[in-house]
């Protein structure tokens, strides 16, 4: 027999791993099930120092960062986060959003910026846009949200 029906056809795609940081536990909440009933695995941190703790030990495709958060801000987080993986997309979430922050976030290696509070219609256009791109070697679906 040939290589192709030796193969495992049952295999599944992987999922989307999507880390979410927020101090506000109603927004961890929030944002892990919406990504979660889109078919994606969501590991949830609570500070910056929490989240380049999880970027260590595990690869994800998508970071949402919140701005403003006690122990170490998504601001002093992004550097070391694009340090240990410069290809992972990291989206900015803030509620006090200006320009000057989003070029600045840009700059440092954030993939977009988003202000709160974010719809979910954003959040869509969100996994549509970041993560598709990650890379060629990872081949999994986004699924559409379950009802």
């Amino acid at each position: 027999m040939g290589m192709l029906a030796e193969m495992d056809t049952d295999v599944k795609p992987k999922r989307a791993h999507i880390l979410v940081v927020d101090d506000d536990s109603g927004t961890r909440m929030i944002l892990s099930e919406f990504f979660s009933g889109h078919g994606c695995q969501v590991t949830l941190a609570e500070n910056g120092m929490e989240s380049i703790d999880r970027v260590r030990i595990d690869r994800f495709d998508l970071i949402l960062l919140d701005v403003n958060m006690p122990v170490m801000s998504g601001d002093e987080a992004l550097p070391h986060i694009i340090d240990q993986d410069p290809h992972v997309r990291v989206i900015i979430m803030t509620a006090n959003a200006s320009y000057e922050a989003k070029v600045e976030t840009r700059e440092m290696g954030a993939y977009d910026y988003l202000v709160k509070p974010i719809t979910p219609a954003k959040l869509e256009e969100v996994l549509e846009k970041a993560i598709p791109g990650r890379s060629e070697e990872r081949d999994y679906p986004i699924e559409p949200a379950k009802k």
